[in-house]
């Protein structure tokens, strides 16, 4: 539309012709619907956006800050690590080993077993002994003949079984004898 230039037609609008009009009327509605494609493209990447902001505050909240992850792994790594030393430091021992004819006053060595630990020069003997006795036994030693390794018994009922442990260092054959003294029994 122009306005026209003349005074007297100061009101007076006049109005294109038809083919500079049709061409404008195109291009407002491409720019309209370029405008319209972008805003939808827009709302698009907004809803994207939104959506991918939305997961990264969930993990930053509540997953993967540096702080947790370090911790986790720290964590872990503890445990992993104490499993290995656990099984670099811990003993073995072997089967029972049965010994016979060894009593005194109805107070037996049943048997025993040696634990053997890993960069440890000392073994540990661990000795079962049982009250055949009528009587409670209020103490007993027991003693290993070869390392001269000893240890009390205290308050084993009559048919009672104990466990006496001896600390000893290995004699290389392996082939320990026992002897009970200093029994005394409750009266």
């Amino acid at each position: 539309m122009k306005e026209n230039s003349n005074s007297n037609y100061k009101n007076k609008v006049e109005i294109l012709d038809e083919d500079e009009n049709t061409d404008s009327l195109q291009r407002m509605k491409q720019t309209n619907k370029y405008f319209d494609e972008h805003i939808q493209e827009n709302k698009q990447y907004d809803e994207l956006i939104e959506k991918y902001d939305s997961k990264i505050n969930f993990m930053h909240d509540n997953i993967a800050t540096p702080g947790r992850v370090l911790f986790c792994v720290a964590f872990v790594m503890f445990f992993v690590i104490m499993a290995i030393m656990s099984a670099c430091i811990g003993g073995s021992f072997g089967t029972i080993n049965k010994v016979e004819n060894v009593y005194c006053e109805d107070i037996s060595v049943e048997g025993y077993y040696d634990i053997d630990y890993s960069y440890v020069d000392q073994n540990t003997l661990t000795v079962f002994v049982k009250n055949k006795s009528d009587k409670i036994l209020e103490s007993a030693k027991i003693t290993e003949r070869n390392t001269y390794s000893s240890e009390y018994i205290y308050a084993l009922e009559p048919g009672q079984e104990k466990i006496v442990t001896l600390d000893i260092y290995p004699i290389e054959d392996g082939s320990y004898e026992f002897q009970i003294t200093d029994i005394k029994f409750k009266e």
